[in-house]
């Protein structure tokens, strides 16, 4: 279980159960930004849905990345904007120059900010970087396995 800006999750990747808080008027324009590699696109896309459909304010790059603008910029602002960050870790987002940038990003907005804004979902089996090697992890491979095999 883990809290997203006032809200309660069960780690059940796909049933999302939820209690709002109280907010305070001057929090973040989004709950979560939801970091990943676009080869993960379409099972991000379901995540993004589900916690829409919940009420969350979900900033993800198809949806709120300024066109025209520099992808730093972007990001930056994304992470900034958000509480959490969302980071679907696999294999390709572990191999891609944004996906590290991003984890990078949201790991100094964590240390400047002194809170844990990180929220990590390994999504395929790949090496978990040293720096994360001391946070929690939700292990959400088998969600992966199930959705490339046809099953689930």
């Amino acid at each position: 279980m883990f809290v997203v800006s006032g809200y309660v999750l069960a780690d059940n990747p796909m049933r999302w159960h939820c209690k709002q808080y109280v907010r305070k008027a001057n929090e973040n324009e989004f709950d979560v930004f939801i970091s990943y590699s676009r080869d993960d696109y379409e099972w991000v896309k379901t995540l993004f849905l589900q916690l829409k459909s919940e009420g969350f304010a979900v900033c993800v790059d198809f949806k709120d990345f300024v066109p025209g603008e520099e992808v730093s910029e972007n990001i930056m602002n994304a992470i900034y904007k958000s509480r959490k960050t969302i980071v679907v870790m696999s294999t390709n987002f572990l191999n891609s120059v944004w996906g590290q940038f991003e984890m990078q990003q949201a790991l100094c907005k964590s240390i400047a900010k002194r809170q844990d804004t990180l929220i990590l979902i390994k999504f395929s089996k790949c090496k978990v970087p040293r720096k994360l090697m001391g946070k929690t992890f939700l292990n959400w491979t088998s969600v992966k396995e199930n959705s490339s095999s046809g099953k689930g």
